[in-house]
């Protein structure tokens, strides 16, 4: 029976308060409400360094935390150094971009704490299967990591010195790559090596182990060039769709090949032979700049292989002590004196062999010290290289290279003995033709050296003269393609080349030759030893003849492969002109030698239209360094007085009378070409004799006629604003006052020994001289020193024999800068920077800070402007070039000098209207000491016209009224400079007494006058008693000239004071006057 529903409504549950926990089997017991949770989470914490100072340096970057080097999705450096292992290789180039991306978002500074992780990391990677994980890891070590830190270390140091512990490591992979069985890794490993090596040059040229490294992986180019070259039709997919002009390419290749060449694509093996010889290049171009010192593959002028070889001559700008002997002859005109190295006598200079000399002894401890180290590394360089690249591995590479070069030229076209090549067959030519250049330096140096076994050099003149005779029957390369825009890279080409024959046709003139299985006289005769020369001789004339075409394009119009080539043709134009065959005859005939030297005259040294931009390049330099050596060549023994050689002369000294414009071009720019030109035109000049005008040397003498027109302008105010060197001014100045020291001395002895300057040279010299600034701490300082001022003045000291009086007179004044003086008062709260310099001329900062009216403090008076530090300073800046006038002028002891001198100074003593009070006082002393300095020099009593002394009297009337010698307001500092400022007054009415006379007179009217205030007489009465005090002027007062008018003036200055605000201070001016002299009651009042 079925229950029934309950008949009353649903009942609602009830909560209970408390929820019971029932336990179940199999079940853990449920925790307690009031139960404690004891479960914890553990973190490594891991701490690479621990450093305050990196601590601090952190904070100034605002970092928060450097040690936690992570990407932007989270992951740490650790865990993505640990992905690189991982067996995919996605997963590892995943975990490279990871490392990319932190490294990006870090700053350049906190990665130096980093590399010891990041760099074997990305090393590792080198040797990696993935071609993709290689060349990703070439990019972020040598782009990412590698070049910020070069940019950083612009402001000093080596480029990327941090680098320099992992140098080894990285090559060592490198190395690894270079041997790896995989071709793919063989040619990455290049690519890398390539890289490595343009961005760390300089720490490799320090030496040692790190470029022992390098030098090791030389041994893999050997199969690395034997890859690549594997037949014409594997390297025959270029770029251009023509071999020569209007003629098709016939390949008879595939379609897929013919449509690579359409689209201008290089082949895979082509772009691997392309990375391989740059490698091979950027390694082989260390070693060679290491071993020799500079880098014959710059297209800049070096200063070491310049010197090395005696084809110029460039001195240090180290300041050393010159001494100008006067009242001799040309040839002790100028004198060396060897202190820096023993205490020994002075030598003469008397050609540019012994300038040579005295160069290399007079070097500075830096440059000695640098020589030897490049001595001693370069020896190191030489043992290592006879282990690791002996003659048999040159040999080896020089093959290679030589079947590499043929399968080029067998690409080209060759029509009448020239060779067209595509613009990628060129560039490869032209890698292969600097990588045998490099190596056969490295050769020349080893075989000069007699290393080795003799029959192991022999090895390498075979593909040595294979290569020659290739390039000559080859030689010139042009476009195959016939487009103009390409003409200068191959003029560059071309001009290697040239270089290379050059290089490899003079090795084989001094060592022939001898073909193989041949007798010992079966040697190559010299139609064929010489041909090189010929070949050279017919492509550069024409270009330089294109040189003298393109003489009016400007600088910045001219491609630099252009100016590269001309560089490059300067140095083959050097061998040919400067290198001798056996038996001291020139490689060139006389006609062809005197052509090309003609040639080579019109294109640099023109006496016309020199254009700027040609002397400010490499290329300019270059010619002059070329010139320099051919004058040493030509005049170190003297004139010879053959036909020929007097022609040559002629020619090399029309060449160097251009050599001073050169200078104006420079203008200081490079100080070690000046001085060397400054040298050369100083060599060339001794020997002419200037002292016999009959002497028959009629292209001597033009040549130093010519030199002393062209000097003036050596001295001459520029008319833009210059740098100071060694300073942040700029102002107008002249070229010599841009050049070093040592080559300032060496044009002023070129001077000296030319005699007879001109007025414009010595009114030049003048305003060198004077030439002032004042810096912003208010002392005013020339531009040269004190020392190289005292040259110049000994210097034309030693001319005044042929300079006229007046002239020599002008440049005492002049030089002193007195003339042209100027002071402004300037608020001392302000920073400022004033102009004084001579002529007029100007004077700014790089910052372009000048002086504006509201700096200029016009509030105060005269005698508070005289007081300030600023001025004293000022009036007492010019003693020492007033002292040095002085001392010349008492040298010239000429009667004339007080007659002459007179306009001038009278012109000081009365000076300006708009003369400022401290201007004033700077020419009243300069007159007074050059004055009195003339009355000790003359014998016999010669005082000062009635002109100048009354100009004198009334100057120092009028600075009484001025000065309140005896104000309380005066400081201690002030007051003690007094009798400084007041001495040469002292000393000139010590000389001439009656002076001082006049002056007691004049005060006297003054004080009697009803037009003079009572303050302007006060300060006629203290600078009264301030003479009265002065011990050096008591035996004038005590004259008989002055007596009688002392006394008379006390008399009269008392009554005239008496019951006045003067009394006091007219009654102690009597009481002095008593003390001093004495009192008579008889003398009459003035």
């Amino acid at each position: 029976m079925k229950r029934g529903k309950p008949s009353g409504g649903k009942k609602t549950h009830v909560p209970s308060d408390f929820k019971r926990l029932k336990a179940k089997v199999g079940k853990r017991a449920p925790k307690q409400l009031n139960s404690t949770d004891t479960k914890f989470d553990t973190a490594t914490v891991k701490v690479q360094s621990q450093n305050v100072t990196h601590e601090k340096s952190d904070s100034k970057l605002g970092l928060e935390s450097l040690t936690a080097l992570a990407s932007s999705r989270g992951k740490h450096l650790s865990s993505l150094m640990m992905s690189l292992n991982h067996h995919a290789a996605n997963a590892r180039s995943s975990a490279l971009q990871g490392m990319k991306d932190a490294i990006v978002h870090t700053p350049a500074g906190a990665m130096n704490q980093h590399l010891a992780l990041i760099v074997p990391s990305l090393a590792k990677c080198f040797v990696d299967e993935d071609m993709g994980v290689r060349r990703s890891a070439i990019t972020i070590l040598f782009q990412n990591v590698s070049q910020p830190m070069i940019v950083n270390s612009e402001d000093g140091g080596t480029a990327g010195e941090s680098m320099r512990p992992f140098l080894q490591l990285v090559l060592a992979y490198i190395a690894s790559a270079l041997h790896s069985l995989d071709q793919d890794v063989r040619y990455d490993g290049c690519t890398a090596l390539e890289t490595l090596c343009s961005h760390y040059s300089d720490l490799f040229l320090d030496g040692g182990e790190d470029l022992a490294k390098l030098q090791a992986t030389i041994s893999a180019f050997p199969v690395l060039i034997d890859d690549v070259s594997g037949g014409l039709a594997s390297m025959s997919y270029r770029g251009v769709g023509t071999l020569e002009a209007g003629k098709k390419i016939s390949d008879s290749g595939s379609s897929k090949n013919k449509k690579k060449i359409k689209d201008g694509k290089q082949s895979k093996r082509s772009v691997r032979g392309m990375g391989v010889l740059k490698s091979f290049l950027a390694v082989q171009r260390i070693m060679t700049t290491h071993q020799n010192g500079y880098d014959i593959l710059a297209n800049q002028l070096n200063v070491r292989s310049l010197s090395k070889d005696g084809s110029a001559l460039v001195p240090s700008t180290t300041p050393v002590n010159l001494t100008f002997v006067p009242g001799g002859r040309s040839s002790n005109a100028l004198v060396w004196k060897c202190d820096q190295i023993k205490r020994s006598s002075i030598r003469n200079i008397s050609n540019i062999r012994d300038f040579k000399k005295y160069l290399n002894i007079v070097c500075n401890s830096d440059s000695t010290t640098a020589s030897q180290s490049s001595i001693e590394i370069s020896s190191d360089a030489r043992s290592g290289s006879r282990q690791v690249v002996g003659f048999g591995t040159m040999a080896i590479l020089m093959s290679k290279l030589r079947d590499r070069l043929v399968e080029v030229t067998q690409r080209g076209n060759a029509n009448g003995g020239e060779l067209y090549l595509s613009p990628t067959d060129a560039q490869e030519f032209s890698l292969i033709i600097n990588s045998v250049r490099l190596l056969w330096s490295r050769y020349t140096g080893l075989f000069a050296l007699g290393a080795e076994d003799p029959l192991d050099r022999e090895k390498v003149k075979s593909p040595g003269h294979s290569i020659l005779n290739l390039v000559l029957d080859n030689f010139p390369v042009k476009d195959a393609g016939g487009k103009t825009g390409n003409n200068q890279k191959y003029d560059l080409l071309n001009s290697s080349a040239c270089m290379v024959l050059s290089e490899l046709g003079s090795f084989f003139d001094k060592y022939p030759f001898r073909l193989t299985g041949s007798s010992q006289n079966s040697i190559i005769n010299d139609a064929q030893r010489f041909r090189w020369v010929n070949t050279i001789f017919a492509y550069i004339v024409p270009q330089l003849d294109t040189h003298m075409q393109e003489g009016n394009i400007q600088a910045e119009e001219m491609p630099s492969t252009t100016s590269n080539t001309r560089f490059t043709l300067l140095k083959v134009i050097e061998q040919l002109l400067l290198q001798h065959r056996e038996g001291g005859k020139y490689i060139l005939t006389g006609k062809k030698y005197m052509e090309l030297l003609s040639c080579f005259a019109d294109a640099y040294f023109p006496l016309t239209g020199l254009d700027s931009s040609t002397c400010k390049s490499a290329e300019g330099r270059r010619a002059a360094s070329l010139l320099i050596s051919l004058t040493n060549h030509f005049f170190t023994e003297g004139l010879n007085p053959s036909t020929d050689s007097s022609e040559l002369q002629k020619v090399v000294l029309r060449m160097s009378s251009v050599l001073p414009e050169y200078l104006m071009k420079w203008r200081g720019r490079y100080p070690e070409d000046s001085t060397t030109v400054l040298a050369t035109l100083l060599s060339i000049t001794r020997r002419s004799n200037i002292d016999d005008p009959n002497a028959d040397d009629e292209k001597l003498s033009d040549f130093c006629n010519h030199i002393r027109s062209s000097m003036a302008r050596l001295f001459a105010t520029s008319s833009k604003m210059r740098k100071i060197p060694s300073t942040r001014f700029s102002a107008k100045m002249s070229v010599f006052e841009e050049l070093p020291e040592v080559a300032q001395k060496i044009a002023l002895s070129l001077v000296a020994i030319l005699r007879s300057p001109s007025e414009i040279l010595v009114s030049s010299l003048s305003l060198v001289c004077s030439r002032r600034c004042r810096t912003k701490n208010g002392i005013e300082v020339n531009i040269l020193s004190d020392e190289m001022i005292d040259y110049i003045m000994s210097m034309v000291h030693s001319m005044s024999r042929t300079l006229s009086l007046q002239s020599y007179l002008t440049f005492l004044v002049q030089s002193c800068g007195v003339h042209s003086a100027k002071y402004v008062a300037l608020d001392s709260n302000k920073a400022s920077m004033v102009t004084t310099l001579a002529m007029d001329t100007t004077m700014e900062t790089n910052d372009k800070e000048e002086v504006s009216e509201e700096e200029i403090d016009t509030s105060k008076s005269d005698a508070d402007i005289l007081f300030q530090p600023s001025s004293i300073t000022f009036m007492t800046s010019y003693d020492k070039a007033i002292a040095r006038t002085c001392r010349y002028l008492c040298l010239a002891k000429s009667k004339k000098n007080d007659i002459m001198m007179t306009p001038v100074l009278k012109s000081w003593v009365l000076g300006q209207v708009n003369e400022t009070l401290p201007v004033r006082i700077l020419k009243v002393r300069a007159a007074a000491t050059i004055r009195t300095s003339i009355s000790i020099s003359l014998p016999s009593d010669n005082p000062a016209s009635d002109d100048l002394r009354d100009g004198f009297v009334k100057s120092i009337s009028s600075l009484l009224q001025l000065i309140p010698l005896g104000s309380n307001d005066i400081s201690d500092d002030a007051a003690e400079s007094l009798p400084k400022i007041f001495a040469p007054i002292l000393a000139l009415l010590q000389c001439v007494p009656s002076i001082l006379a006049n002056i007691i007179e004049d005060c006297v009217t003054d004080i009697k006058s009803d037009q003079i205030d009572v303050e302007r007489k006060e300060r006629i009465l203290q600078g009264l008693l301030f003479f009265l005090k002065n011990p050096k002027l008591t035996p004038i007062f005590r004259a008989e000239i002055n007596l009688k008018i002392l006394r008379s003036a006390a008399r009269c200055i008392e009554r005239c004071t008496a019951s006045g605000p003067l009394d006091t201070l007219g009654g102690t001016f009597s009481i002095e006057v008593q003390v001093l002299v004495g009192f008579d009651e008889s003398s009459e009042e003035v």
